[in-house]
């Protein structure tokens, strides 16, 4: 993620990556599946999997589902 914020112009695809990076590896730690991020972030099961077959989003939508991991990881880490 690093890269994206070091770069002029951030593109959709770099958004996307970084949204399936995240919570890709959201569920690998806690132990679900990106359907259960889906439903739980945005109420949509197929969100993630959509995003990773190059379909489209809205940014309102990634900051939802980026958003609720943070709140996950922070209310763990308490």
């Amino acid at each position: 993620m690093a890269t994206m914020c070091n770069r002029s112009l951030i593109t959709e695809a770099d958004i996307r990556a970084c949204l399936i990076e995240r919570a890709t590896a959201y569920a690998a730690k806690h132990g679900v599946s990106l359907s259960a991020i889906g439903i739980a972030a945005v109420g949509d099961s197929k969100f993630i999997s959509r995003v990773r077959d190059g379909l489209g989003f809205n940014i309102k939508t990634y900051q939802r589902v980026i958003d609720w991991m943070a709140a996950e990881v922070s209310e763990a880490a308490e």
